[in-house]
């Protein structure tokens, strides 16, 4: 018996469309060693980001699929859509928080949400025009994004998503149209109208999901969304998935301190540790600063050659915790402009560009 598999002519055709820019999966811009090992995310995975409360899981979600990702779709003509459910934040929360990001990138100012509501103090008079700069950059944004803050349960999610892609192909049960609101055995293929359409999903947060009176607790909750959006969303769709998921706060108490493991974990998934198994790629992010004990004297003084006392609470390290790339118990530190969202990959320890962006950072404080 001979096999054709074509598995090297599909290869070719790859190469043949990376150096025409045709790329098939959403890029990453460059972000140090971090994007080096991990480039971007590809249709039909999971990738989830974790991380204990606070340390930016979801602006660094934001960064990279919202906001980089609509500027690559934008500059190169593709088509893009992020289904995004914000189990966390109000539609006004998430506007104002691009608007804070876009509003930093065009004009270098420094607003948060907070900022913007005039809570403990307000904006400067002078920076409205560029305020509403900002806000026409975010209004062009809005087409490629469906913000979803109606939805906390396992099979509301998978409904929105089977609902959302009857808009945008057609369902099919042994090659005859079948509907899509049916059964989920009603369908065994799916055809989207534009082939070459990059969806994704995004849910933030899975600890802020409510159980179905089916599910027994959270833990059920978490792993049938997972799974749910798997079997469905990403293998059968081809969509790719990015749920947001907490670590438990161990990494924080006084052991981890004086042990330096504050590293998420595939162990320290927060509620159900269960579902990284799902998880295709699993990126974790970390604040060093914020295990050091109140006062003086910190537990750790010194990460990755830099002086934390230089960075305050204005560094992260971003880990690849899970990678079907092959590059996996990795991290890379971040400069991360906390008001704005803003991340930046720092330059080498004892360079002149090391030491002008340490001048540059003060501008944060």
């Amino acid at each position: 018996m001979s096999y054709n598999l074509g598995l090297t002519a599909r290869i070719t055709q790859n190469h043949e469309d990376y150096l025409a820019g045709r790329i098939n999966y959403l890029p990453f811009k460059p972000l140090g060693k971090f994007t080096e090992l991990f480039p971007g995310l590809m249709r039909g995975e999971l990738t989830a980001f974790t991380g204990t409360p606070a340390s930016s899981k979801t602006s660094l979600a934001k960064k990279l699929i919202i906001h980089d990702g609509i500027e690559w779709a934008v500059n190169n003509n593709k088509n893009l859509h992020i289904l995004y459910f914000g189990m966390e934040e109000s539609k006004s929360q998430f506007l104002y928080s691009l608007l804070s990001h876009q509003g930093f990138l065009l004009s270098g100012i420094q607003y948060n949400i907070k900022d913007f509501e005039c809570i403990g103090r307000t904006i400067k008079k002078e920076d409205i025009p560029l305020i509403d700069r900002a806000e026409k950059r975010v209004e062009k944004m809005l087409p490629f994004i469906t913000y979803i803050t109606d939805t906390y349960n396992s099979y509301g999610i998978w409904k929105k998503i089977r609902e959302f892609a009857s808009k945008r192909g057609k369902f099919y049960y042994k090659g005859v149209e079948a509907s899509s609101f049916g059964e989920d055995h009603s369908w065994d293929t799916y055809v989207a109208n534009d082939p070459n359409e990059f969806v994704v999903v995004v849910l933030d947060h899975l600890l802020l999901l409510s159980r179905q009176k089916d599910e027994k607790d959270l833990a059920e909750a978490m792993w049938n969304t997972v799974e749910y959006t798997r079997r469905f969303a990403a293998n059968k769709l081809n969509y790719a998935v990015v749920p947001i998921q907490h670590q438990n706060a161990d990494s924080e108490n006084q052991k981890s301190r004086e042990a330096n493991t504050i590293l998420p974990t595939e162990n320290g998934l927060a509620e159900n540790k269960a579902v990284a198994r799902s998880y295709l790629n699993l990126i974790g992010i970390a604040n060093p600063n914020k295990v050091n004990a109140a006062g003086t004297q910190p537990t750790i003084r010194i990460w990755d050659g830099h002086d934390l006392t230089k960075f305050g609470n204005y560094m992260r390290t971003i880990n690849i915790l899970k990678s079907r790339y092959g590059e996996s118990t990795v991290h890379a530190s971040m400069f991360f402009g906390g008001r704005t969202g803003y991340f930046e990959a720092i330059p080498t320890v004892g360079t002149s560009e090391y030491l002008k962006f340490l001048e540059r950072i003060n501008t944060f404080k």
